[in-house]
């Protein structure tokens, strides 16, 4: 049997949605940014965590703080629907940003030596 090696952890897309049109929300007496978003590949989940890319860089790593379609919250979104995207301390959302939802997975590696001729 073989020695185990440090577990490598990657980060996989599991949704992306394209940032149409920027809403300012008032919440608390403050104005919060809602993307007006078209999920194009895959699901963006309530509970995601998140990259936003704008030109290719990334401005934004963290959770979504609400997902909703038309005014009625909800926890998942699916490729082909428009919703709106809030997310937690991101006041920068911008026109034209991708939002690509991802989950971490790891994989457990396992060192196996070359066999050595008798």
């Amino acid at each position: 049997m073989g020695k185990s090696l440090p577990t490598l952890e990657e980060s996989v897309v599991v949704g992306e949605a394209r940032v149409l049109q920027v809403f300012q929300i008032s919440v608390k007496g403050a104005k919060v940014p809602v993307g007006g978003c078209k999920v194009q590949k895959g699901a963006i989940l309530g509970t995601s965590e998140v990259v936003v890319k704008r030109d290719g860089k990334v401005v934004f790593q963290g959770p979504v703080k609400q997902l909703r379609i038309v005014k009625e919250v909800v926890g998942k979104v699916e490729e082909g629907q428009e919703c709106g995207i809030m997310l937690q301390n991101f006041p920068q959302l911008a026109k034209g940003d991708l939002i690509q939802a991802v989950t971490s997975k790891v994989t457990v590696r396992e060192f196996v030596p070359d066999e050595q001729p008798s």
